[in-house]
C-alpha cells in the first residue's frame, strides 16, 4: 500500500514526494491518500504542517514550477475550509491543472506568533493527528508521512478499499461543502453507509 501511494503521489506532483517530507514533518492527508488506496485518480493534494515547515514547503513547491494562486476559482475551492476554526485558510499552488494545498493548524491568538510557530513545530504530530481524526467523512481520515499510512478515523482504510464512508456528524473539520463532496464521491462510485452497514463492511473485509 505504501509503495502504491508514493508512486501515485510522485506521478501527480511531478517530483519525488520524499522531498516534501524532507522539509520537516508534514503529513499528506484526505483525498489524495483516499483515492490512492481506492485506485482512483488524485484530484489534489492536501498537506498539513506546522508554520515553519509550511515556509519551507512554499519554497520547495515553487521551485518545482508551481505558482501560488489567489485565483477566484481556487479561492472558491478554499472557501470549503472557511468555516473551520481549527485551521488556517489553505495556501494553494497550481501547475498544469495540478493542485497542492498547504494547511496549517490555527493556534491561540493570545500567544506571540514566534511562540505559536515553535509550539506547532514541536508538537505538530499530536496537533495534526487530532485534526485528521476530526474529518467529516470517514474515508478522508487517512494520511501518509512518507514512511507509513495511518487511519485516524476508525476503519478509514477499509472504507477506502470498499469505496464507502460514514458521515461524522460531530466532526470539527466539517466543511461548508460536505453535501457537494458527498455528491462528487457518489458520482465516482462511493456509497454512504450507516453503522449497521459499517459492521457488515468490516465483517466482510475480515472474512476475505
Amino acid at each position: 500500500m505504501k509503495s502504491k501511494i508514493k508512486k501515485r503521489l510522485d506521478h501527480y506532483l511531478g517530483f519525488d514526494s520524499d522531498e516534501i517530507f524532507e522539509m520537516g514533518d508534514p503529513i499528506i492527508f484526505g483525498g489524495a491518500i483516499r483515492d490512492s488506496i481506492a485506485d482512483l485518480d488524485i484530484h489534489d493534494i492536501d498537506i498539513l504542517s506546522g508554520p515553519l515547515t509550511a515556509e519551507r514547503l512554499d519554497r520547495l513547491i515553487i521551485s518545482h514550477g508551481y505558482k501560488f494562486s489567489e485565483n477566484l476559482m481556487i479561492k472558491d475551492m478554499t472557501d470549503m475550509y472557511s468555516g473551520i476554526k481549527i485551521i488556517s485558510e489553505p495556501k494553494t499552488y497550481l501547475k498544469s491543472g495540478r493542485i497542492i494545498q498547504v494547511i496549517r493548524p490555527r493556534g491561540n491568538s493570545n500567544q506571540p506568533v514566534n511562540q505559536l510557530n515553535q509550539l506547532f513545530e514541536t508538537n505538530y504530530k499530536q496537533v495534526i493527528n487530532d485534526l485528521i481524526s476530526e474529518v467529516d467523512l470517514s474515508c478522508c481520515g487517512v494520511s501518509y508521512d512518507g514512511k507509513d499510512v495511518y487511519e485516524k478515523f476508525p476503519n478509514a482504510i477499509v472504507h477506502c478499499q470498499s469505496k464507502v464512508y460514514l458521515v461524522n456528524k460531530r466532526a470539527k473539520m466539517k466543511t461548508n461543502r460536505i453535501h457537494g463532496r458527498m455528491h462528487k464521491l457518489s458520482v465516482r462510485g462511493w456509497e454512504e453507509i450507516n453503522e449497521i452497514e459499517n459492521r457488515d463492511v468490516i465483517i466482510n473485509h475480515v472474512l476475505q
